[in-house]
């Protein structure tokens, strides 16, 4: 079985969420979203980042999630994650081809479904 972190963003959703016993049996670590950026996550196969975290703190801790794509980890981002958008990252997936929204880097997919993070700016 892979070993999950999960991101806590500290609402009380996310608690309810990530310690509901159909969800918390497949997450082995929890990571608070402040302590993100120093988190070692080389214990780990993937991350799951829920949505409505803080944007600023999420962007804060991108060199973690990078680190993850980088080793052939997984990360898992739900929900709208504006600061993606905001990041040289490809876009790939068959539902979703790189898109640009008015600037010189990729935005998010146009459209919803099954997408894959790159790290190579500009995938086509």
């Amino acid at each position: 079985m892979r070993r999950l972190a999960a991101v806590y963003g500290g609402s009380a959703p996310h608690h309810r969420a990530l310690n509901e016993p159909k969800y918390a049996r497949w997450l082995a670590h929890r990571v608070y979203l402040p302590e993100l950026p120093d988190a070692d996550l080389t214990d780990y196969d993937g991350v799951v980042v829920p949505e409505r975290l803080h944007a600023g703190r999420l962007h804060a801790a991108l060199p973690r999630l990078l680190e993850m794509l980088d080793r052939g980890g997984i990360v898992v981002l739900f929900g709208e994650q504006a600061v993606c958008a905001r990041q040289p990252w490809g876009w790939t997936g068959s539902t979703a081809p790189p898109t640009t929204g008015g600037g010189s880097s990729p935005g998010p997919p146009a459209a919803c479904g099954p997408t894959t993070l790159s790290t190579t700016c500009g995938a086509t």
